[in-house]
């Protein structure tokens, strides 16, 4: 409505564009020279097209263009780049303008210019129109605050009244305004999301039904969109859960290449995991010529969900299995992954397993081939076929648990030592590792006892010490950095003290969402009793560890059990002497209490540095 009014009132003259001109962009960048077009509005996925046709005509300079209005879907300011290369920024001036059909349209209003396209990671849609008002609200109705995503409520005179003859929609999506003392105020519930940034502006996230369960976790499919578009060969990018079979989702990529550029996937997806959780990554890739689009011209995704696609997962170079060994395994990992072919030095987490898949694979191999394995063997082989196989055939060397753990091997930084948790594993420093630098390697240090080879050290100084010797295997010297998660901040913490002991240099130490033992002797009990309880457990962990407790074998079980009492016990008796050097604290905003943000390590070390990290 506002094009033919805005026509009207000002004096303009309104084009009508003829259907089939409107799906030709070569016709439709002709159209807009020849009528001498100074108002243009369209969605940022035919803008695109218009883009591509304006950068191969030589008549480009002819658009009369003065002002461009981008509205109806995200916009991808990075889209945008080769037209601010043609054009400059001076004429035309590009605005994005986010709107709902039941607000009258247009809500917010942005200007672009070609800075905003290196500032800006996302879809910034700017502030409200002056006679309408933006909440961004929970799922509690209550005001979110400044960098976390809320519900879009739009409130004044632009609201509609409602649905017609759809009186249980209109009531579950016109609300009663309660930050308003006027009772005929109401909101409208838009099902986006959208949050402000440090500078005031507003960011477009995507809509509430994008929003999916990945193992657990919630997803929001339009920031890893965003992502994937700020890869070099990635034009355009659409991710959607996929549940092919029954209670196994996961992501699926569609991309559409730069034109010429073939994107390499296997450095897509470590391009990924150097910025988001392995959970967010999408499990398999689709490369399309271009995006389906709706008549509106807005990506349609109910066409590319509805398809049957060749789904491209991040491979090594494909080898046959060699012995009746890798031939059963593979089998397995078909099986349970969903994925064929697979070859013999495919990564199985690169092949989209994950914690919850990797132990129904530990489980399966042991009663095929009679064989009790650790139930996190996946994370201390390279996670292939070939070395499984290994493993399996060859048990004269020594345990597979007795040393350092490559979590992540590749680097050429001074390494990160991480100590392991109540339970003597290392399933937590698997994200980590994703979201460090890509050249900064990672080594996990198990326990002593988790092959049931040796009984479990019992005292905290013996853990150190155990761990001290399994990192220099890997670093005969120092300067160290080490870094440990919840109760193995308690052995961090505790390897430095013995390392400065020596006279040996710690550069680094950090202790994450750990609590100093012999502080606060009771929060530490509750933190790790809950933890044996499986009480205020993250969703997929508590999965995790009840699988593993109910699904394998007996003897498991008595190991999993007698270790992680044994290292219950000894955390709780742990009374740590002062540390000379320095630490510093990364702590969770759910982590901690009033009383003391430094949970009590400030008292432990001569130079104490907090900071609060984001989730």
């Amino acid at each position: 409505m506002w094009e033919i009014w805005g026509a009207l009132i000002h004096g303009g003259r309104l084009v009508l564009v003829p259907h089939l001109v409107s799906r030709d962009p070569e016709e439709f960048h002709a159209l807009l020279i020849y009528e001498r077009v100074t108002i243009l509005n369209q969605t940022p996925s035919a803008f695109r097209q218009l883009i591509a046709v304006d950068a191969h005509e030589n008549a480009g300079e002819n658009l009369a263009l003065r002002v461009v209005i981008l509205g109806g879907e995200a916009l991808d300011f990075q889209s945008l780049r080769p037209w601010f290369d043609r054009h400059g920024d001076a004429k035309p001036q590009l605005f994005n303008m986010y709107g709902i059909t039941e607000t009258t349209v247009h809500v917010t209003c942005r200007p672009i210019a070609s800075v905003d396209l290196d500032a800006a990671s996302g879809s910034m849609i700017g502030e409200p129109i002056p006679d309408l008002q933006l909440l961004l609200l929970d799922r509690h109705l209550q005001p979110v605050p400044p960098g976390m995503p809320g519900e879009i409520f739009v409130g004044g005179p632009g609201v509609g009244r409602g649905y017609l003859n759809r009186p249980e929609l209109t009531a579950e999506r016109f609300l009663a305004n309660p930050f308003s003392t006027d009772p005929r105020s109401r909101l409208y519930r838009s099902g986006d999301l959208a949050r402000r940034t440090s500078d005031n502006d507003l960011e477009y996230l995507g809509r509430v039904d994008l929003q999916v369960k990945i193992r657990g976790f919630r997803v929001e499919c339009g920031e890893v969109e965003a992502l994937l578009k700020q890869h070099e060969p990635i034009r355009e990018a659409v991710v959607l859960a996929r549940e092919d079979r029954p209670g196994e989702k996961r992501l699926i990529a569609y991309i559409v290449p730069v034109l010429g550029r073939t994107p390499i996937l296997a450095e897509l997806r470590r391009f990924l995991l150097t910025r988001l959780p392995d959970y967010m990554v999408p499990a398999a890739f689709v490369t399309l010529d271009a995006l389906p689009l709706t008549a509106n011209g807005k990506i349609d995704r109910s066409l590319l969900a509805a398809s049957d696609p060749q789904f491209e997962v991040v491979r090594q170079a494909h080898v046959f299995p060699r012995n009746a060994v890798e031939v059963q395994l593979m089998r397995i990992w078909e099986r349970i992954l969903d994925v064929s072919p697979i070859g013999m030095r495919d990564n199985f987490f690169a092949l989209g397993g994950d914690s919850l898949a990797a132990v129904r694979v530990i489980d399966r191999i042991e009663q095929l081939f009679d064989r009790q394995l650790q139930p996190d063997m996946l994370w201390y082989q390279e996670g292939t076929i070939e070395s499984l196989a290994h493993a399996l055939v060859d048990d004269s060397g020594p345990p597979l648990w007795a040393g350092p753990v490559a979590i992540k091997a590749s680097g050429m930084r001074r390494p990160l030592f991480c100590p392991h948790v109540v339970g003597g594993h290392l399933f937590f420093y698997d994200n980590l590792a994703r979201h460090l630098a890509a050249d900064q390697p990672l080594y996990g240090l198990p326990a002593r006892g988790i092959d049931g080879k040796a009984p479990p050290d019992t005292r905290i100084e013996a853990m150190a010490a155990h761990c001290i010797g399994g990192m220099k295997q890997v670093q005969p010297k120092g300067p160290y950095r080490i870094a440990g998660y919840c109760s193995g901040g308690s052995i961090a913490f505790e390897m430095a003290r013995q390392l400065h002991a020596r006279g040996e240099t710690v550069e680094f130490l950090a202790l994450c969402d750990s609590v100093a033992p012999g502080v606060y002797p009771l929060e530490l009990a509750r933190t790790i009793w809950n933890f044996l309880r499986l009480k205020n457990v993250r969703p997929v962990q508590q999965r995790l560890y009840r699988f593993v407790l109910q699904h394998l074998g007996l003897s498991h079980r008595r190991k999993f059990r007698t270790v992680t009492e044994a290292h219950y016990w000894a955390h709780l008796s742990y009374r740590p002497r002062m540390y000379p050097g320095g630490a510093i604290l990364f702590r969770s905003p759910k982590i901690g209490s009033s009383r003391s943000p430094s949970l009590g390590w400030s008292r432990k070390v001569n130079s104490f540095r907090s900071t609060l990290a984001k989730t």
